[in-house]
């Protein structure tokens, strides 16, 4: 993360990455978006109808397939295997994020140094970089070794949300959409520490 910004950093980038409206992208998929608008109803972010992949309170729920043609395939194909590591974190929203902080080009580089289509800064790289992809080398600008990152990292940081959240340490309708992800995607922008109130 980036030391020293606050949670109105967090927020800010927040609105650039949701587009300060609701978070559903054209790459979610049916079954996503119509999970997606059940979790803004007022439900508390629980599972309900036919959506069995969503535990209690847990909004969204992994997996799912970002949409056909929305993605290009080489990336999808990760992104898919990248929603399958924890129930908060689904492929699409690996995908949205993804394309907001890249436009799906692998070298890409930020003005903060963060690197690839998983956006690493060195120091966090150096811990969640790994060979996903079985190439012989851990390479931050590998669609599998930087997608497969980004999605551990946020389920490390939906792990730490969630606790926050259940302590009551933090309210997850403090975001722009109201919704957890919202803070998900902060903490990964900024540090997770940047969502706490």
């Amino acid at each position: 993360g980036l030391a020293g910004w606050s949670a109105a950093d967090a927020h800010r980038v927040l609105r650039v990455i949701a587009g300060g409206a609701a978070m559903v992208h054209p790459l979610l998929d049916e079954h996503d978006a119509q999970r997606h608008q059940r979790g803004r109803g007022g439900d508390a972010g629980g599972s309900s109808g036919s959506d069995d992949c969503a535990p209690e309170g847990t909004p969204g729920g992994g997996g799912g397939n970002v949409k056909v043609g929305t993605v290009p395939a080489d990336w999808a194909r990760w992104y898919n295997e990248a929603g399958k590591i924890c129930p908060q974190i689904t492929s699409s929203l690996l995908a949205s994020q993804g394309k907001q902080e890249t436009g799906f080009r692998a070298t890409a580089v930020s003005p903060d140094a963060a690197m690839g289509p998983g956006q690493f800064i060195p120091s966090t790289w150096a811990t969640y970089g790994k060979d996903y992809d079985r190439d012989g080398r851990v390479d931050p600008y590998s669609l599998g070794d930087g997608i497969m990152a980004q999605g551990h990292f946020m389920c490390d940081i939906a792990k730490q949300i969630d606790g926050w959240i259940a302590s009551g340490a933090v309210d997850e309708r403090s975001g722009p959409n109201k919704d957890r992800r919202d803070l998900y995607l902060a903490a990964y922008n900024a540090g997770p520490g940047a969502v706490q109130s």
